[in-house]
């Protein structure tokens, strides 16, 4: 991909510190961003395609892991 995902590697990293950052103000939650990063990433994991085709038990493990973080958040939310 080249020049694209050094673009996109820049915006995500310039994404994630400004979230930090703007979380150190005391009015947004720092572990609400950081639990949406870890959402974000291990549904991104599990379900968009790579360029290569994944290994079975890495595809496994990405599931078992949004499907954990799906179950925790529920979980919090509602207990």
């Amino acid at each position: 991909m080249g020049p694209i995902r050094s673009q996109l590697c820049c915006i995500v990293g310039i994404i994630t510190v400004m979230s930090v950052l703007m979380s150190l103000d005391g009015t947004t939650d720092l572990a609400g961003h950081l639990g949406g990063m870890f959402g974000g990433l291990t549904s991104g994991l599990a379900i968009f395609p790579g360029i290569q085709p994944k290994r079975k038990f890495l595809a496994l493990g990405g599931a078992v892991c949004f499907g954990l973080y799906m179950l925790g958040m529920l979980l919090g939310f509602y207990l």
